[in-house]
């Protein structure tokens, strides 16, 4: 399979010569001189492109982003060292148009949600087929009642009424 020709090592390239350089700062181009740009940052690809931060990934149609998920990790293992309450919890898991609904409803009321999807990864879910595809919603620890709380109102809310006779 070939490799995209924007694809980069590299998180700042040249946008006139098209080299990636690995550089910790912006610097200046070794062959022609520019001014070096931040490589766009594909969370999808979890890789680099030779394309500006903001324009859309090739492979994906995300924007991209100007920081790896590897910093953006190390900034979350940070806040979470210094804030405990960070630590995200499972508080619903379920189809995943039920956790969509969930997840809605939990970042509706303010309190931030992730959704952790199959569907989102289509690959995993062709790879290993005995396992049922579910979703999950996660939030932070210290909300994690409260979006438990919001979760169950909502499955109670969409199971049918049962009629007595």
């Amino acid at each position: 399979m070939a490799v995209h020709p924007d694809r980069a090592r590299h998180a700042y390239f040249c946008p006139k010569c098209r080299q990636d350089f690995e550089k910790s700062e912006p610097g200046k181009c070794d062959e022609c001189g520019l001014s070096l740009v931040p490589s766009g940052y594909c969370p999808r690809c979890q890789g680099y492109w030779r394309l500006r931060v903001g324009q859309l990934c090739p492979d994906h149609g995300v924007v991209l982003e100007g920081e790896s998920a590897e910093h953006q990790q190390e900034l979350e293992e940070e806040a979470r060292a210094l804030d405990p309450g960070l630590d995200p919890v499972v508080v619903y898991e379920g189809k995943p148009m039920d956790c969509a609904l969930v997840h809605a409803a939990i970042t509706d009321a303010g309190i931030e949600a992730e959704l952790d999807d199959a569907m989102v990864e289509p690959l995993m879910s062709r790879l290993d087929a005995t396992q049922p595809i579910a979703a999950r919603v996660l939030a932070p620890r210290r909300h994690a009642e409260e979006a438990a709380r919001i979760a169950r109102d909502f499955e109670k809310r969409s199971k049918p009424e049962s009629t007595e006779t």
